[in-house]
């Protein structure tokens, strides 16, 4: 064992046994991520278009628009978007032929009163909480369903 790897010797950047040692919370410079539900964001920017329908590729155009979280290298969350447009009944498809309406590249549109009251509310996550303590309501609505 070498001098240098003697915690206890107080060389720079090294800490004796006796003092414990301090994490520091790395804080990224990543946008939080919103409070809401993929569901309240895909609706949200579907009922945002004048037509009230787009495209997926529309919609996902559109949350990264609205929401800066999901302008980062990450993709998974795309997989989120196509997973919530196809198994929420609140979501249909809306055939761009009707002719061919198994084709791919159809329009989304989604039905309010089929969206549940839950799925509205905000999320209890931590940047949530973040948010509702510092009393920041410019960043994001309280519940989008208020």
């Amino acid at each position: 064992m070498g001098p240098c790897s003697n915690p206890g010797l107080g060389l720079p950047g090294r800490e004796s046994p006796s003092q414990p040692r301090k994490r520091r919370k790395k804080r990224s410079l990543r946008p939080d991520k919103p409070p809401y539900t993929y569901l309240a964001m895909i609706a949200l920017v579907i009922q945002a278009a004048p037509s009230r329908k787009l495209k997926l590729a529309q919609i996902i155009h559109q949350v990264q628009a609205v929401f800066p979280f999901f302008r980062d290298d990450y993709e998974g969350w795309k997989d989120s978007i196509r997973h919530n447009l196809s198994s929420s009944r609140c979501f249909r498809k809306v055939p761009e032929d009707p002719a061919k309406p198994q084709a791919k590249g159809n329009f989304w549109a989604v039905d309010v009163s089929l969206i549940p009251a839950e799925a509205l509310r905000l999320q209890n996550a931590a940047p949530c909480r973040r948010w509702q303590s510092k009393g920041a309501r410019g960043a994001f609505a309280k519940d989008l369903g208020s």
